[in-house]
């Protein structure tokens, strides 16, 4: 059978940024089980002296056990590192942290990778469906800078009255009829990220609170 060519890495980032915009940490993380990061350790050398060793983390290939090795492909594709069936025996070339570091320093600055686009990518992907704490706090994950966020919480936050209505009316669409539903009801809403104010204005649908 004939062996599967390697995929470079370079390849690997243009295939994620191909399906959609990501920030640089955010790519950073999806392409590090690629990458072998070397790290320093101190070690003495009999003569009471330390020296410096250097290594890699990856254990021999001789010494892991086939289990162990199935463990951790398992916890990367869990954590949506790695796309499933896709494992580590000859199908990953390895890379070290600097070549990782220099090709998204490339991605940037011939425009293919760009914070600012994965933020207002995830804006209006976001914004119908959820309030602006819960859009922030998900910018806040994908590494993207304070700055970015604070630009974009003023739109946000134009919106997000209008988006906490049109939720709010796909799934009750009834004013609470009692105290224990008029709590269910917000906690749905807090849970999509609505401020309280907000919600507060949806269940009194006070019309005119929307201009204040």
């Amino acid at each position: 059978m004939r062996k599967r060519p390697e995929t470079s890495l370079r390849t690997r980032a243009l295939q994620y940024l191909a399906r959609r915009e990501y920030s640089r940490a955010e790519l950073a993380a999806r392409l590090r089980p690629y990458v072998e990061d070397d790290f320093e350790q101190l070690q003495p050398n009999g003569q009471g002296e330390k020296v410096r060793h250097v290594r890699s983390p990856h254990p021999n290939p001789a010494e892991t056990t086939s289990h162990s090795t199935k463990a951790s492909e398992n916890d990367a594709q869990v954590a949506g590192y790695l796309p499933e069936g896709e494992g580590t025996n000859g199908s990953l070339r390895e890379y070290h942290v600097n070549d990782l570091d220099e090709l998204l320093d490339d991605l940037v600055s011939s425009g293919w990778l760009s914070d600012e686009r994965a933020a207002m990518q995830l804006l209006h992907a976001r914004r119908p469906r959820f309030g602006t704490q819960r859009i922030a706090h998900e910018m806040h994950q994908k590494g993207i800078s304070e700055e970015l966020i604070a630009q974009a919480l003023p739109a946000l936050k134009e919106t997000e009255l209008a988006s906490a209505r049109s939720v709010w009316q796909r799934k009750y669409g009834r004013l609470p009829q009692d105290a224990k539903e008029k709590a269910r009801q917000m906690r749905f809403m807090q849970s999509r990220g609505f401020s309280p104010d907000v919600i507060f204005k949806v269940l009194q649908h006070d019309e005119t609170a929307e201009g204040k």
